[in-house]
């Protein structure tokens, strides 16, 4: 019996309709996390996580379902592979909160001087002449 062509290939991820079973997921877990739902609004980085992650547990989605596993099964994988994937919202709000206090610096004419690559090397002490 010949397998049916499966819909998962490079171009999928541009075209594929929003998937219920990841985006139920996610938002799930947006909700559960004190201060993950600010941090995906306000963010850059944290939202750029989760968006990677969204896009790919839905080509991992999308592979279940073209192999017929049942909606359940699924959703408990998607679980799985999230649990831990995304960041700690805490940092999102460290980052938050830096920009913040760079730009109100910064609109009062301070301009502060990033911190040094490295420590000072001291001079090399020279023997006796």
């Amino acid at each position: 019996m010949a397998r049916a062509a499966s819909r998962v290939g490079p171009a999928t991820l541009a075209a594929v309709e929003p998937r219920r079973v990841v985006d139920q997921v996610i938002a799930d877990y947006l909700a559960r996390w004190p201060g993950a739902e600010f941090a995906h609004a306000r963010d850059t980085l944290y939202r750029r996580e989760v968006t990677l992650l969204r896009s790919a547990l839905t080509l991992v989605d999308l592979g279940m379902e073209d192999e017929g596993i049942p909606e359940e099964v699924r959703v408990r994988v998607v679980r799985g592979a999230l649990r831990g994937a995304i960041g700690d919202p805490a940092e999102a709000g460290e980052r938050i909160d830096s920009r913040a206090a760079l730009a109100d610096a910064m609109a009062r004419g301070v301009v502060p001087s990033p911190a040094p690559a490295h420590p000072p090397v001291p001079p090399t002490p020279r023997p006796p002449s």
